[in-house]
This record gives structure tokens, sequence and C-alpha cells, in this order.
């Protein structure tokens, strides 16, 4: 009984070092809430994507803690992270199924406007290039908004 209360004390010190170490990095640390910004990223990478970091979105749409846009396959990718998976749902909520029109007012987009959530983030392809589509279909799942 002595042994086992030990092991289990052991366990737990090592689940806690390792949560602390990763929280003290600076890097999100993949829960229960699924996908973050910096999961996403790797998951591109993993994907053998080359990802170019091109700062904070131009003309950011949602009211995200984090807003970036990304260069993957020349074409721009904006992902916004939100503290949780609740605060990203209630924003793509706000967003018509045809992307037509986010919180009730007319969305105007450059090009067809392909929408993926999962976990904490949010991710916007405004284009046509179908291998890009495809990819983030890969990563994400299908569209939750599309035009």
């Amino acid at each position: 009984m002595k042994r086992s209360v030990s092991v289990l004390l052991v366990v737990a010190i090592l689940a806690v070092s390792i949560a602390a170490s990763a929280c003290s990095s600076g890097e999100a640390v993949q829960t229960s809430s699924g996908a973050t910004y910096i999961s996403f990223v790797g998951d591109l990478n993993d994907a053998g994507v080359t990802v170019e970091d091109l700062g904070e979105p131009e003309a950011p749409r949602f009211t995200a803690k984090v807003g970036k846009a990304l260069s993957v396959r020349s074409d721009e990718i904006r992902v916004y992270e939100y503290d949780s998976a609740d605060s990203m749902e209630a924003e793509a909520a706000k967003v018509a199924a045809d992307a037509s029109t986010i919180d009730g007012k007319p969305a105007e987009w450059e090009a067809t406007p392909h929408l993926f959530k999962d976990g904490r983030i949010l991710v916007v392809y405004v284009g046509d290039n179908a291998e890009t589509v495809d990819l983030l279909r890969s990563i994400l799942g299908d569209e939750f908004a599309a035009g």
C-alpha cells in the first residue's frame, strides 16, 4: 500500500512538473479544449508546408485575443485564437453559413471565403486554391461557413 502511494505521488509530481515547464516556456499546452495557434502551425509544418508569419491581419473581422496572418503556399490564412473553445464558438455562431454576414452585418470578401474552427481557433482562408482548402480540411475538418 505504501509503495503504491509513493508511485502515485511520483507520477503526480512528474505530471505537474511537465505542465509547469510547458507553461513557463511560453508554449501553449494542448488540452481538451483542442487546437491552438501553435498546434495549428505545427500541424501545417507536419504536413510539409512552409509557414511564414505575416503579423496581425490587416483588417481583422473577429475579436480574438490573438490574430495572426500566415502565408501558406503563397496564400494568406488568418488565424484567430480565443481564450476558450466556448469564446471561439460564440464568435463563430455570428457567421452565416454562407459567410455573407457576420453578426448580422454584410461581409464582403475579396474571393471565396472558407471558415474553419477547431478547439480555440477560428481559421479564415479567402481564396480559390483547392490545394489550400484541402490542406485546411485535412487539419481542421470541413468548413463551418463558406461562400
